[in-house]
């Protein structure tokens, strides 16, 4: 983007009015016949009705696999409700909250004591149950216990305690085990005393598992069995410092969402607005790969509908790829707005007497609104997400308060759209207030089962924000065009560059052009 060229021109417009009432080459007459009616006058009073869709023949089915998403779970571990202490257990814990979507995957879990696995799955006392793919789990915990002989059972100088999680898949099969820390194994009395756990563990949760964490008797370094379990009783202290914490990536199960090709639902609006199938466009048809759907969609809904009328379909992808409109001999024409203008012919209206210069203040901005609508999923990282209003503070004018808005109707907010799909995956209700909103995907045509990330054509970096930078993995994404939230200042910079490395993208203001990074 040559910023200083564009500057330039912008800080010359102008009005200019022109005196014809004296032509200096005599008598001019100009015919101009505007024919109203037809299509375009239908068009113009249907633009804002809205117009309910069903998803018919060809609309097309995308594969929504989700994203990593961070989360961060924290709880406080206590006794519980079990009357009988004594013997192997799940650690009580006491949800506190959470990071992102509502802690996605992380729940409440009692204290249970449990005689084996088959047992211990059964209570279905998990703390966490993993996402449809491996996560990278960090455990950090800080707590203490204290460790009793059940009476009448003599001390054992080979006894210990063990605190694990242990996995189970969806039949019921222990797929791990993992040991987050030994105590108390040091001698004949080390186990039964006072125990304060504190460190941290990281290890990989299997995609679909339900995590238990558990606290169990070991002798000789093997977990103790029958009878032999139930020798110690477990305390927990329940201080005010005490805590579990879980940091962790949770991606959703894949889901199918029905959507619509953009030159598919131009022609489906134009149908209903002017009684036809009557819209072509090359760019449409080339920009194939940002489909539209809508909330109930994305929710899986039976008898999903899509709600929108021209002007929002026009605004959507106008905000995306500067479009222009005309129609010709019955046929609506959407274009590439550089496409319906041209200063090759002009037409000469011959020397004009006087001409009056005053500032074109009607046409001029200081502030440019690009990117998508202002979301909120009330939901912690959900308030730093990007692909919502940018503002772009567009130049020296101070004295003109006014915005140029190309803000897409549509929204294309990526934690927004995994809120619909997680929070309200299986429910059958329709009164959430995203259930008619408008979304638009990027997808792959050539492969529409297929969501994919298209961070090569980032219009402005995500990574402006670190919030939601540090909350998202970005090699997952699925959402066209990224915008920020936020203000850009561009008043003191000629130039923007952008620098791509992997998925991690700068934008760069310069006052000066530099090769090293993309300009544009």
């Amino acid at each position: 983007m040559p910023y200083p060229t564009y500057k330039d021109l912008y800080e010359r417009l102008a009005k200019l009015q022109f005196d014809f009432t004296t032509m200096i080459d005599g008598e001019l007459q100009v015919d101009c016949n505007l024919l109203e009616g037809g299509i375009k006058q239908k068009l113009e009073a249907k633009k804002e009705t809205d117009i309910d869709l069903a998803y018919n023949q060809k609309s097309i089915r995308v594969e929504l696999d989700g994203m990593d998403i961070k989360q961060s779970a924290k709880y406080f571990p206590t006794n519980g409700e079990l009357p009988d202490s004594y013997g192997q257990h799940v650690v009580s814990q006491q949800f506190l909250g959470g990071e992102s979507i509502d802690a996605v995957s992380a729940k409440t879990a009692d204290r249970y004591k449990f005689t084996n696995n088959t047992d211990l799955y059964a209570s279905k006392e998990y703390f966490q149950k993993v996402g449809a793919t491996d996560s990278q789990i960090e455990i950090e915990y800080d707590f203490g216990f204290y460790c009793q002989l059940a009476p009448g059972i003599p001390a054992n100088p080979t006894a210990g305690g063990r605190l694990l999680v242990r996995q189970f898949d969806e039949t019921g099969a222990v797929v791990q085990a993992d040991v987050v820390e030994d105590y108390g194994n040091a001698g004949l009395n080390d186990l039964y005393r006072n125990h304060r756990l504190k460190g941290t563990f990281t290890f990989t949760g299997k995609a679909g598992c339900e995590l238990y964490l558990i606290n169990v008797l070991t002798l000789g370094g093997t977990i103790a069995s029958g009878g032999a379990a139930d020798g110690v009783w477990w305390y927990y202290s329940g201080l005010n410092d005490d805590y579990l914490k879980y940091n962790y990536s949770y991606r959703h199960r894949a889901t199918i969402t029905k959507a619509y090709f953009p030159l598919d639902l131009a022609n489906l609006l134009a149908l209903n607005s002017v009684g036809s199938e009557c819209v072509d466009s090359a760019i449409l048809e080339q920009w194939k790969n940002i489909v539209v759907t809508s909330g109930d969609a994305l929710r899986g809904i039976a008898g999903a509908r899509l709600k929108t009328n021209y002007r929002d379909f026009y605004n959507a992808y106008d905000a995306l790829l500067m479009l222009g409109m005309y129609i010709r001999e019955g046929r609506i024409n959407i274009v590439d707005r550089r496409d319906v203008y041209s200063d090759a012919s002009p037409i000469d209206l011959g020397e004009v007497k006087n001409v009056t210069k005053t500032p074109a203040r009607d046409y001029r901005i200081n502030r440019v609104l690009v990117g998508y609508p202002k979301s909120d999923i009330e939901a912690i990282a959900g308030k730093q997400s990007f692909n919502n209003t940018t503002t772009l503070l567009a130049g020296d004018v101070t004295n003109i308060i006014r915005d140029y808005n190309i803000v897409s109707p549509y929204g294309a907010d990526p934690y927004e759209i995994e809120s619909l799909r997680i929070n309200l995956d299986g429910k059958t209700t329709t009164d959430d207030n995203r259930d008619n909103k408008v979304y638009v995907l990027n997808i792959d045509p050539a492969n529409p089962r297929e969501v994919y990330g298209y961070a090569e054509r980032s219009a402005l970096d995500y990574t402006l924000n670190p919030a939601a930078y540090e909350k998202l993995l970005f090699n997952t994404l699925a959402n066209p065009n990224f915008f920020s939230s936020g203000t850009i200042d561009f008043t003191d910079y000629q130039y923007i560059g952008r620098d791509n490395n992997e998925c991690n993208f700068k934008i760069t203001l310069r006052a000066a052009a530099d090769t090293t990074v993309s300009v544009r």
